[in-house]
């Protein structure tokens, strides 16, 4: 199992939805490393998953960025949330915490609507980028690691990252800063 859930909360609870992943139970997520030259970090990187729910689509993507010297990585986690939506107002997804409450840095990358010309029933689209703290994912992990994500106008999005997903990009990270660092022609072969 590739090992996310989402939730969308709303005054109801609705239920958790789990991905499964294309790899067989009790195999590790596949992980696909980046070697730009032109960032100051390599990156590496869970497949996308797409998550829908009634209204709401969600393609979520955890990220190790490991930068060139030999400074701390960095986990991000990476949504692009679609909706439909009366009005002209965007659900402004803001902030975003952990289950023990310490608050994420959250980055809204893109916000935009589409298709409202023709009707007040429009498409809208945030991209938000959460830093999660390397601590915690460094760490051992127990159980998930939930992060739910806060909007002014509407519900809030869970996303539960599983340990084992964790473990699996954990490792890969400490795989890759072992490794020396590539020449500019093996980054372009990739």
């Amino acid at each position: 199992m590739w090992g996310l859930q989402i939730a969308v909360a709303a005054s109801l609870a609705v239920a958790a939805l789990a991905v499964a992943g294309c790899a067989p139970a009790g195999s590790s997520p596949a992980l696909r490393a980046v070697d730009d030259r032109f960032l100051p970090y390599r990156e590496v990187m869970t497949e996308t998953r797409h998550v829908v729910d009634v209204d709401t689509s969600v393609a979520i993507t955890l990220s190790a960025r490991i930068p060139r010297d030999a400074g701390a990585s960095a986990y991000v986690l990476m949504l692009d949330v679609t909706y439909r939506s009366a009005g002209r107002a965007l659900r402004h997804y803001d902030s975003a915490r952990d289950a023990s409450a310490e608050t994420l840095p959250l980055r809204a990358v893109s916000r935009e609507s589409l298709g409202c010309e023709r009707s007040d029933a429009c498409t809208r689209r945030e991209r938000l980028e959460i830093l999660l703290p390397a601590s915690h994912i460094e760490a051992t992990p127990r159980g998930s690691y939930d992060v739910k994500i806060f909007a002014r106008n509407g519900p809030s999005l869970v996303v539960a990252l599983q340990p084992q997903t964790l473990t699996h990009l954990v490792a890969r990270v400490r795989t890759e800063r072992a490794a020396p660092a590539r020449t500019a022609a093996q980054a372009q072969q990739r």
